[in-house]
């Protein structure tokens, strides 16, 4: 009797499609050590699920994660964590939408409110700000996402915005991930944001 082989495509097939968009977040992510940066290329319509996924793999090990948010609110992430994961308290928000947006304003000692999403210097003050007090702690800084800031700010601007931000990485050895879906009018922004990154994937 034929022994029946369980190659890749049959088993992404047997688990389902979330399962398969997890199989290549940990495929993509894997063997990355701490402390790196990375460009994250994300297929549109799984963009949530991938984010979340990212976010929940590493919340699960010993790093500090500051998710830098241009997308969504500080209440509006928490709700889609949580449903990903038991619990935050390693998830420091720098939120940029809400204030902007008319958003309720939570206080909550794991979130900092800009006023918008153009506060480019602002925010890197106050990541600077958030590594400094990190101690010895792994920080994994997570930008969500490159396309909304560029929505906000010209091209040039957010090209030294992600080199500062990368470099204040490097400074404090914390690791960085740039999150961006993976539109074709983006291509150009994305290729010059590379250069400065450890690796590129596409998920």
């Amino acid at each position: 009797m034929p022994e029946d082989k369980w190659g890749e495509d049959k088993i992404k097939s047997f688990l389902g499609k979330q399962s398969e968009v997890e199989i290549r977040v940990a495929k993509a992510l894997e063997e990355l050590e701490h402390p790196f940066s990375i460009m994250v290329l994300v297929e549109p319509k799984n963009y949530t699920f991938i984010k979340n996924t990212i976010i929940s793999k590493f919340s699960a090990t010993d790093e500090s994660i500051i998710y830098i948010s241009l997308n969504n609110g500080y209440q509006r992430l928490v709700a889609d964590l949580t449903k990903e994961m038991k619990n935050i308290e390693n998830v420091y928000f720098i939120d940029m939408v809400s204030a902007n947006s008319g958003g309720k304003i939570v206080n909550a000692p794991n979130v900092d409110y800009l006023n918008s999403p153009s506060d480019l210097t602002e925010c890197i003050l106050v990541l600077e700000k958030k590594l400094e007090s990190s101690g010895n702690k792994k920080v994994i800084i997570v930008l969500d996402s490159v396309t909304t800031v560029a929505v906000y700010n010209e091209s040039a601007a957010v090209e030294k915005f992600v080199h500062v931000l990368v470099g204040k990485a490097n400074t404090f050895n914390a690791s960085a991930i740039l999150l961006s879906p993976d539109y074709e009018e983006n291509k150009s922004l994305t290729e010059t944001i590379e250069q400065f990154m450890d690796k590129t994937v596409k998920i």
